[in-house]
């Protein structure tokens, strides 16, 4: 599985476009009956009446939001083409001057300047035209640019206008939005002189070929299938809210329609939710990073070389010329290396181990043994990074929807639907997996199998006790995930926690070797290995990084500042802000920079903290003697899974924070075991009582809320995967895709 060519994802959302348009077309269709032959579709909106739980009000409802949607876009959201009716002659240019090559002639009769410029600053060049003495309105400027291998151009746009003002603004175009060549512009009055200037990327292979520039040539109109999709739910909860029939419906699916696990029509609808989550990931998955941003041999530390060294029986991998760091003074210090002239990408290999003079990789074995080599020798290619985090993450999906329903099942008798789904949907939007889904390299892979074997794990051992009778097997083998987790992700260990505290209640010592077998399988191998490369049994091989991290450095740091350390990231983990603002994606990770706090140096990257996903604030519930003798017994046995998620969760916060610090993406070690427990606590704090009253709808309403809002965070988390676009000089996501998004769901639209 490759990541897909740029070419590829322009005509998905391409496609994707046409599709919606039709669909909700035909729900305006619909739409325009309802308002022309009410007969047809009327319904009795009386809450008891047989139509409340048949749904028709619900769908006349969404198909007047269909039809309005398509009036709102066919004006306030295209209002570009309508700039026309305000416009002056048309000009459109024609070619260059036979007299003069650096006049550019036009169909009005004006001519323009040819430019060319360069940045004292940056010592970039730029190139474009100046258009002199125009007088007239100026709506709209067209370019068609021929694309080279850039997948972006800047163009700035300057011009005087009626009040004499020197006006400018930037803005990219982009090689597969061909919508993005039309540019609006609504100056003060008539425009005297206007100058367009085109920029390469800072890429010697890259130039500018303009072919031609058009002034007020009128805007075409553009439908966006998924602003059709957003605007036609957002007014049909308008309508809901408003009218009666739809109010009551609503009601009714939200606060009374049940949870029952033997619903076939729920049971599909669940289903489907687990594929689509699944195509989710796959898409992101697959527009992240450029295919050539893989070829890199350091990108393919752990799917290429490492598979290679456990074919051929050993454990170091073979490139490079790791022997001239032997040399090195300080072969950890990455400042030592670059000024000592060690070249990259050869004496130095970035995020591999280094020992004694050969290369390492220091992340978890476990996932190339079950998946990368086997897939090497059954199909004689090496499978890419992003194709198994996929793998790992399309599992995480299942097992999260089996974990969820088990415990709604057991634990949560009088659970609505609509609190089922929205939770489930939290799950995963706030366990940190949307940094996964962005950052596909070797870090990902490991992390991904190492929440799986968790989830796996947690599912097993709630099963395990789940009747009257222990079932030895499962506990056994969800013993033997938990313990995979070692092989994986080291510092999620942790998550064994879950073991004795949900087994507390049943302690026996004839469950101590069903219990220990399983680690100690796992244990030995793994040591064996880690000694056979570093000479130790516990070292992983973090020590032995080269990296930015010296973690060998962080140990001369006083005990004083490692308690500032664990206290300073502990905190983010718990309390970062995410950076929100109106603009798409409008949920970003904030770029926690680098600092020095007292005197020491504390290196962060970005992300958010738990507290962005307001769901965890059901936590507080547990001051409130959660799971009380007053609520069922059912509920009670719940106890377990509260306590050693936030124990296990807690354990791994501080692990994390004393290794390395705050960083983003570590959020998935962790996140879900804290999620988990805040629904409980949510679903606990609405159903004091079996019955619906109006203080328990209120309370409802708040959980949806928080769980919407939680959802909504990390939906568009997605889209950058909490990296700020462009750090490192790296690209987190596909152009064409994003800039699709951001026209079809930026509230304002930067032109």
């Amino acid at each position: 599985m490759e990541t897909m060519e740029s070419s590829t994802v322009a005509k998905l959302v391409e496609y994707f476009n046409n599709a919606s348009i039709s669909v909700l077309a035909l729900f305006a269709v619909f739409g325009a009956i309802k308002v022309f032959w009410r007969k047809i579709l009327r319904v009795d909106a009386s809450p008891t009446a047989k139509g409340q739980k048949s749904g028709y009000a619900l769908f006349s409802a969404f198909c007047l939001a269909a039809i309005a949607a398509f009036a709102f876009e066919a004006t306030f959201f295209n209002f570009q083409p309508y700039l026309k009716l305000f416009a002056g002659p048309e000009l459109e240019s024609t070619d260059v001057s036979p007299e003069n090559p650096q006049i550019l002639r036009t169909t009005g009769g004006v001519s323009a300047e040819i430019l060319t410029e360069t940045d004292e600053k940056t010592n970039l060049t730029s190139g474009g035209v100046r258009f002199k003495n125009l007088n007239m309105n100026v709506t709209s400027i067209f370019v068609a640019v021929e694309f080279d291998e850039a997948e972006t151009m800047e163009m700035k746009i300057l011009w005087t206008d009626g009040l004499s003002n020197a006006n400018s603004f930037t803005k990219k175009l982009y090689k597969r939005v061909p919508r993005e060549n039309y540019t609006p512009l609504q100056p003060y009055g008539k425009v005297s002189e206007l100058k367009i200037m085109f920029s390469a990327p800072n890429n010697a292979e890259s130039t500018i070929n303009i072919a031609s520039i058009a002034l007020n040539k009128r805007i075409p109109f553009y439908f966006s299938g998924l602003r059709l999709i957003v605007v036609s739910f957002a007014l049909f909860a308008l309508i809901c809210l408003f009218r009666k029939g739809p109010r009551a419906q609503a009601a009714y699916r939200l606060f009374d329609y049940k949870f029952n696990p033997a619903n076939r029509k729920q049971n599909i609808v669940y289903a489907l939710s687990v594929v689509l989550l699944i195509f989710f990931s796959y898409l992101c998955i697959n527009t992240s990073h450029a295919k050539s941003y893989f070829e890199y041999p350091v990108h393919q530390q752990y799917n290429n070389f490492l598979v290679d060294a456990l074919m051929e029986g050993r454990t170091w991998l073979n490139y490079g010329t790791p022997e001239n760091l032997l040399k090195a003074e300080r072969p950890y210090d990455n400042n030592y290396r670059i000024a000592n002239g060690y070249k990259f990408n050869s004496d130095v290999m970035w995020d591999w181990a280094w020992y004694k003079g050969k290369f390492y990789c220091y992340y978890g074995v476990v996932p190339a043994v079950i998946l990368y080599l086997p897939y090497k020798l059954i199909f004689g290619e090496y499978l890419s990074n992003n194709g198994g985090i996929f793998v790992f993450t399309s599992v995480i999906i299942i097992l999260m929807a089996l974990l969820w329903r088990f415990c709604v099942k057991k634990y949560m008798p009088n659970a609505g639907f609509a609190f089922y789904m929205l939770s489930f949907f939290t799950l995963f939007f706030a366990s940190g997996i949307f940094v996964q889904l962005r950052y596909i390299r070797f870090y990902s892979i490991v992390q991904t199998a190492g929440l799986m074997f968790a989830l796996a794990g947690s599912l097993l051992l709630l099963k395990s006790v789940e009747n009257e009778k222990i079932n030895r097997l499962k506990i056994f083998f969800a013993c033997l995930c938990l313990a995979l987790i070692a092989g994986c992700r080291p510092s999620m260990i942790f998550m064994s926690v879950l073991v004795p505290v949900v087994l507390w209640k049943h302690r026996s010592w004839k469950l101590l070797p069903v219990v220990v077998i399983p680690y100690v399988i796992v244990a030995v191998p793994l040591c064996v290995y880690n000694y056979v490369r570093f000479d130790s049994i516990f070292e992983f091989g973090i020590n032995y990084t080269l990296g930015a991290y010296n973690a060998g450095g962080t140990k001369l740091i006083s005990p004083f500042g490692k308690i500032i350390q664990v206290f300073m990231a502990f905190t983010s983990y718990l309390f970062a802000p995410g950076r929100y603002s109106l603009y798409f994606p409008f949920v970003e990770g904030y770029p926690l920079k680098d600092a020095y706090v007292m005197g020491m140096y504390l290196q962060n990257q970005p992300g958010v903290g738990l507290v962005n996903f307001p769901i965890v604030f059901c936590l507080l519930y547990l001051f409130k003697n959660i799971l009380n003798k007053k609520q069922a017994a059912e509920r009670d046995t719940a106890r377990p899974i509260l306590r050693g998620g936030i124990i296990a969760a807690a354990i791994t916060v501080i692990c994390d924070s004393l290794m390395v610090g705050f960083q983003g993406r570590y959020l998935l070690d962790f996140a879900f075991f804290v999620i988990l427990p805040s629904l409980f606590c949510a679903y606990s704090w609405c159903a004091d009582t079996d019955t619906i009253t109006p203080q328990n709808k209120n309370r409802w309403g708040v959980v949806y809320t928080l769980l919407a809002v939680s959802i909504f965070v990390g939906l568009f988390l997605c889209v950058t995967g909490v990296f700020v676009a462009g750090i490192a000089g790296e690209m987190f996501y596909n152009q064409a895709l994003y800039r699709y998004l951001e026209c079809s769901l930026g509230i304002f639209r930067n032109i």
